[in-house]
């Protein structure tokens, strides 16, 4: 199941650096491991209204017991698609340092080689595809062009709604692609 949530800047920019990997959320939508949390960005000082970014993450665990407040739940949460971190600029510094200090070509590979190695997934990008045929739910939904998902909107296109990924499968979403071949 897909939820979409409010967070706070601050918490927003620890979510997307990988700093932040929980979220501790009032437990009043049935949150599963395997959902995805789509978090949307909003201002504190600007009468909470949306920044615009949002980012998709996987519940890989969830925690309801007596270390929780009443009626909460603390969720394990991964970005989606990630699989490693990339190499951290404090490590590669650190490696840098040593390697300043070392002697010999031996000494730097395996300086070099004490820093995690980043598994990168790559983005996937696809676009919105308008689907115009009847289907009892309306005229007019939209599907993923990589996962196949479609999607429908009460009022306004994706691009509107700023669904800038898919909250499927995580592809981005080519700016200026509705309907248009790219």
């Amino acid at each position: 199941m897909i939820h979409e949530l409010k967070i706070l800047s601050e918490f927003f920019d620890e979510v997307l650096f990988g700093k932040k990997t929980f979220e501790v959320r009032y437990d009043d939508r049935g949150y599963q491991v395997g959902d995805v949390l789509i978090l949307k960005e909003i201002n504190r000082d600007d009468e909470g209204s949306y920044t615009g970014r949002e980012i998709a993450v996987d519940v890989t665990y969830i925690y309801r017991g007596d270390y929780c407040k009443n009626g909460y739940c603390i969720m394990s949460i991964q970005k989606r698609g990630e699989v490693r971190d990339f190499v951290r600029r404090n490590d590669f510094m650190f490696a840098l340092v040593k390697v300043a200090q070392c002697n010999g070509e031996d000494e730097v590979r395996q300086v070099m080689n004490s820093i995690p190695a980043a598994d990168v997934k790559e983005v996937r990008y696809g676009k919105w595809e308008e689907v115009s045929e009847y289907n009892g739910w309306g005229d007019t939904h939209y599907r993923c062009s990589v996962c196949g998902e479609e999607w429908y909107l009460e009022d306004g296109t994706p691009e509107q709604n700023e669904m800038y990924f898919c909250p499927r499968c995580g592809s981005r979403m080519k700016e200026g692609t509705l309907d248009e071949d790219s």
